[in-house]
């Protein structure tokens, strides 16, 4: 049961309402019978955007199907626990099952699905909110008989990561799926236009061309006509087709521009005519290359050839003769580092991080291509989680290598000398590369992963089974935990630390002590102490009895080596109560560890100081005296001078009296 009123039947899967971010099943309202409602369960590794699901859930818009509750449930009566959205459920088919080898005529275009894409995308449009999930397959018919079109859900995973590449305007089609980017009102109206082109030719565009050659032929022809595969498209639908489907974002078509076609009027765009040929063909691998974008692909598909020709090159010579649109500037040329010496290293890093650097100047619109991964600008976030929901060591090592100042950070700048997107990103992503790249506790990758991933719930292995999204969850989870785990410090792992220095960053110094001193168990308890009861008062949190009895447990066998007899049990009573109250605030204010040993280990040495100069001082006492013992020799000096001198004395006083 979701928010006590939907109820989800996960015997009942809906495929046809499945994402890349989680899986659809059959869902109803105990309240309210007749409205049709279904849920998704997510995926953990994939990000959602909780900022659109917040939107839409606050404020529904015409014409989407919209969210209306999420909660974190447990999926089946012995399942793990996972994050579960109830969304409206669509009343018909998608367009996709309609299609089916069917056309839709342009009337039908014109007066349905047009209508509905305009009130759907102003209601995002007008809050920021881009869809980025336009498709067939995400475009539903409100009732069995057809009536109005209604678009799907577009918030349970990263921009782009359900859209077939044909649906992404080119500078984004050729990144990986899930690192697309969040995009802009442009990206929707290419999907837009790419959806009405398959209802009109009744299959999916670019026939049935691979992904690489339907690649050149948008670059070399226009999508337009690369995904109708050269079929005629008359008339106003024709015209609305090709405004929607141009490759340039600033003389593509907007909402404004889609609006004014409804109404019979023809949009007048101008177009930037940005350059992407060759002043000549240039030559790699004995193919010929006019366009700077497809170079850009053939030297990341081949980074160890294209770093040696690259070295191999006068580069500002080469430049000046290919690239005659552009001027060769010294920033420019330092950025591109173009070594003459070749990488001998194994892992051929500064080979590849060369080709990154090359790719980011011939194509400063594309994606960053980085050892056979190709990343938009704003997809970083969603590319970094990909890396770590697959497990796989080296592709994490590859992302950790990609924050390295010569690799994302390098072509970041050079991007943005002629790319206004990475210009205004540079700077968030420059810091991201610097925390990267520090070697400390709740720094490093994992930290970077929950900074550009704010949804992205922790991935730590402790938490296997379950879905900690919050701070507050995270506490929870690690008081259940607490009671099987035998060591405290082993539950505190990089994820935890960074998910918690992420989410609350006024805990980050306590958090990075937790990890400062390894090999120091009563600091390390110490910080770990801090931490759980600021975490306590933050999340307003009553009672961890989990974790104040671990902590407890944890903390006798450091109490136990105090000196003091007297502090050891008033210690030792003290955590005994507090350890029943369930207070980790209580328990770290009355047995700081730290504070403890400091001042026992101060007094035992008082007192150790006292019973050395005791101890000294009785051996001295008792010591056999020797006639030739110095001291004793003294003694006897000074004792025969005084009697001397009494004697001298005595002698003188009968004197006088006698005289």
């Amino acid at each position: 049961m979701v928010a006590k009123r939907f109820a989800v039947d996960p015997g009942h899967p809906l495929p046809a309402l499945d994402r890349g971010g989680g899986k659809a099943f059959a869902a109803s309202d105990t309240r309210e019978a007749s409205r049709r409602v279904y849920a998704l369960v997510h995926k953990k590794g994939v990000p959602q955007r909780a900022e659109v699901l917040e939107s839409l859930r606050i404020s529904p818009a015409s014409n989407v199907l919209n969210p209306l509750a999420q909660e974190v449930v447990r999926v089946g009566p012995k399942g793990p626990t996972r994050l579960v959205s109830i969304i409206e459920a669509p009343g018909g088919p998608p367009f996709s099952d309609a299609l089916k080898g069917h056309s839709v005529s342009s009337h039908i275009l014109r007066k349905m699905v047009v209508p509905a894409a305009i009130k759907a995308l102003s209601a995002l449009h007008g809050r920021d909110i881009w869809h980025r999930a336009i498709r067939p397959g995400n475009l539903f018919f409100a009732t069995p008989e057809g009536g109005d079109v209604l678009l799907g859900e577009c918030f349970s995973g990263p921009p782009g990561l359900d859209l077939p590449a044909v649906y992404e305007p080119l500078e984004r089609a050729t990144a990986d799926p899930h690192a697309r980017g969040t995009g802009g009102p442009d990206a929707d109206m290419f999907a837009l236009g790419a959806t009405l082109l398959a209802c009109y030719l009744g299959r999916e565009p670019g026939g049935q061309r691979d992904s690489e050659s339907l690649v050149r032929a948008r670059i070399a022809q226009g999508s337009f006509w690369a995904l109708s595969a050269g079929q005629e498209v008359p008339g106003l639908l024709g015209l609305l087709l090709r405004g929607l489907l141009n490759d340039d974002p600033e003389e593509r078509w907007t909402l404004d521009d889609l609006i004014a076609w409804t109404e019979s009027a023809t949009p007048n765009r101008r177009s930037l005519n940005l350059s992407w040929t060759f002043a000549r063909p240039v030559s790699f691998r004995r193919q010929s290359f006019s366009d700077r974008r497809i170079l850009a692909r053939e030297l990341a598909k081949y980074p160890l050839e294209a770093a040696a020709w690259l070295r191999s090159l006068d580069f500002p010579l080469w430049f000046q003769t290919y690239i005659t649109a552009e001027n060769m500037t010294e920033k420019l040329e330092r950025l591109l580092d173009l070594r003459a010496d070749p990488d001998l290293s194994s892992t051929h890093h500064g080979d590849h991080a060369l080709v990154a650097r090359a790719c980011a100047m011939l194509d400063p619109f594309g994606p960053l291509r980085w050892r056979g991964r190709s990343i938009a600008i704003d997809g970083v976030g969603p590319a970094l989680a990909a890396a770590f929901a697959e497990q796989d060591e080296q592709a994490i090592e590859d992302m950790r290598r990609f924050f390295d100042n010569g690799v994302m950070p390098a072509a970041i700048e050079i991007m943005a000398e002629r790319n206004p997107l990475a210009h205004r990103t540079a700077f968030d992503l420059q810091q991201a590369a610097k925390t990267a790249r520090t070697e400390q506790p709740a720094k490093g990758l994992v930290r970077v992963l929950y900074d550009l991933n704010p949804a992205l719930p922790c991935l730590s292995p402790a938490f296997k089974g379950l879905w900690v999204g919050t701070p507050a969850a995270l506490l929870i989870a690690l008081d259940r935990t607490a009671r099987k785990q035998a060591e405290l410090a082993k539950m505190f792992d990089a994820h935890v630390l960074g998910f918690l220095a992420s989410r609350v960053p006024e805990c980050e110094r306590i958090a990075a002590r937790v990890g400062a001193t390894p090999k120091d168990p009563a600091r390390t308890l110490s910080a770990i102490g801090d931490l759980l009861a600021f975490l306590q008062q933050h999340c307003k949190i009553a009672e961890l009895p989990g974790l104040t009895e671990r902590m407890g447990e944890s903390l006798k066998p450091l109490i136990g080596r105090l000196r003091s007899r007297k502090r050891r049990e008033e210690c030792l009573k003290t955590l005994k109560e507090e350890m029943r109250k369930g207070s980790l605030v209580r328990l770290r204010a009355s047995t700081d560890i730290v504070r403890l040993s400091r001042e026992d280990t101060a007094a035992y040495q008082r007192a150790r100081w006292a019973w050395e100069r005791l101890e000294a001082r009785r051996k001295h006492l008792l010591r056999k005296v020797l006639p030739n013992d110095p001291e004793a020799m003294a003694l006897g000096y000074r004792g025969a001078s005084v009697l001397g001198v009494l004697a001298l004395i005595a002698t003188l006083t009968i004197t006088f009296i006698a005289s």
